[in-house]
């Protein structure tokens, strides 16, 4: 599951004209591992974000965000945050609201309401 994981994100980096090293590549494999240990499938690599002014953002980062929510460890998701920054693809207009979309989810969750 593991490794095919990592050809298709060699493969977006191929698609997306990026590129990182070995090493990055197996940071993201790893940081992805729970949810490739548990599900049948892995996950989808990148997500796509694109606000109403046509600006996209794309990531490693989005794709971690979306699948671990509010579970998200944040020493793996500022690894795979940084990996995407060297590539060129963390766009610090959507980072923010990302981040909060997801785990506003968690925020509210906990919050007692009276």
């Amino acid at each position: 599951m593991a490794e095919n994981f990592r050809l298709s994100l060699i493969q977006v980096l191929v698609r997306e004209n990026r590129t990182c090293s070995d090493e990055e590549i197996q940071t993201v494999v790893n940081s992805f591992g729970k949810y490739l240990m548990y599900e049948k499938t892995y996950p989808n690599t990148t997500y796509y974000f694109t606000d109403q002014k046509g600006v996209k953002s794309t990531g490693f980062y989005l794709a971690f965000l979306k699948l671990y929510q509010h579970e998200t460890e944040p020493t793996r998701f500022f690894n795979i945050l940084e990996i995407d920054s060297k590539i060129g693809w963390v766009n610090p207009e959507h980072l923010e609201k990302t981040i909060f979309y997801f785990k506003a989810i968690r925020i509210i969750k906990d919050e007692q309401v009276s």
